[in-house]
């Protein structure tokens, strides 16, 4: 009842990553290793390299031709040890810079690639001009202990782009761990 009058059921589904994350624990991935990066870009030039100063891996990028669409998706090979099997999330810190003021994506995504079966794109909020988490949820997702590769980039819409990434996390849930509930009110 709202208002002294009949409503209909209303249901929206709410997803708390702090009260989530309290029931997890957090695999740091072998990410600082540039080796295990494979360029996947349509860049005219790239460079990867170790930001000693930010404490993480810089990745410029620039193309010549305006009509070209612009994507950068390095890929990264988890090592054997490493594995997205009952992962919830991965969790990265990102910032960016482009060539214009507004520092703005078409698009940015994470994508989980099983070998042979294709891939998987899971957006993630942009990244702006200073250090922000980010966190690639990976629910509705089967079979990730068949993951051995993903992709994390952008779809910049400058023609230049620097992009720092670090801190990345592989979140599961752990075992016997519960989140409580409160209690919820019964119907008015």
């Amino acid at each position: 009842m709202f208002n002294g009058r009949r409503t209909s059921r209303l249901a929206i589904p709410l997803l708390l990553p702090k009260r989530l994350f309290g029931s997890c624990s957090v695999e740091p991935l072998a990410w600082r290793d540039l080796n295990r990066w494979e360029r996947n870009n349509s860049a005219k030039t790239y460079s990867a390299t170790w930001d000693e100063a930010e404490g993480a891996l810089r990745f410029e990028f620039a193309w010549e031709n305006p009509g070209v669409g612009r994507w950068f998706y390095p890929v990264y090979s988890l090592l054997p040890e490493e594995s997205l099997a009952d992962a919830m999330a991965i969790q990265f810190e990102v910032k960016s810079a482009q060539d214009k003021v507004e520092n703005d994506f078409t698009w940015c995504y994470c994508m989980l690639l099983w070998e042979g079966r294709g891939d998987r794109y899971i957006g993630y909020t942009p990244p702006v001009g200073t250090w922000e988490k980010r966190i690639a949820f990976l629910r509705d997702c089967d079979s990730l202990e068949d993951v051995r590769k993903f992709r994390l980039g952008v779809n910049p819409k400058g023609m230049k782009c620097t992009l720092w990434v670090r801190n990345i996390e592989v979140v599961r849930k752990e075992e016997g761990k519960v989140v409580r509930q409160k209690k919820r009110p019964g119907p008015v």
